[in-house]
């Protein structure tokens, strides 16, 4: 008799925790904001895990007073996408004339999204954005052992907002000195 109630008790116990779940983030997405990748994206990509310090790694701006790091500029990128925008290229044309002309520095090029989407799709967005900006500096002549890139998908936003303003700030790459 208790094992019979102790069954009906799990039966019924399933049943509501079934029926009552949490919507799943995105759910109301379009199959690439759920993570579905379009066609022709590469499936088995590795998608690099952030660091575990914010600052792991980096160098301090002022370290790199005499480099003037802040001349590299982040670039962003269109809702849903890792393709280079006109004013992005010409953004990367001036990076890249930076990192040649001081050639003893190396770079990280970090990816970011927007909120939208899943965990899963936005780091793996972050990753296509960050290997964008870097294939296309390294097609200008930089040597790509001067840089790495890292997703951090949707955890770093510059702007907390929920709405187009916000979102279009928090695409992006943005490009960190490298301790040595």
């Amino acid at each position: 008799m208790k094992r019979s109630f102790l069954l009906l008790v799990l039966i019924v116990f399933l049943i509501l925790g079934l029926g009552t779940g949490c919507k799943k983030k995105g759910a109301d997405k379009s199959p690439t904001d759920r993570g579905v990748p379009a066609t022709g994206e590469n499936v088995g990509e590795t998608v690099k895990r952030p660091a575990q310090s914010e600052d792991e790694g980096y160098l301090n701006r002022g370290d790199m007073a005499s480099a003037n790091i802040d001349k590299l500029e982040r670039v962003h990128f269109d809702y849903d996408s890792a393709e280079l925008t006109a004013e992005s290229r010409g953004i990367l044309d001036r990076n890249a004339q930076w990192m040649k002309a001081n050639g003893g520095v190396k770079i990280i090029i970090e990816g970011h999204c927007d909120e939208r989407g899943t965990t899963e799709y936005n780091q793996a967005l972050g990753q296509r954005r960050a290997r964008s900006a870097r294939d296309y500096i390294v097609a200008l002549g930089v040597t790509q052992d001067r840089i790495s890139t890292i997703s951090y998908g949707e955890e770093r936003p510059v702007s907390e907002g929920h709405a187009e303003s916000a979102w279009s700030l928090n695409r992006r790459a943005e490009f960190k000195a490298l301790g040595s």
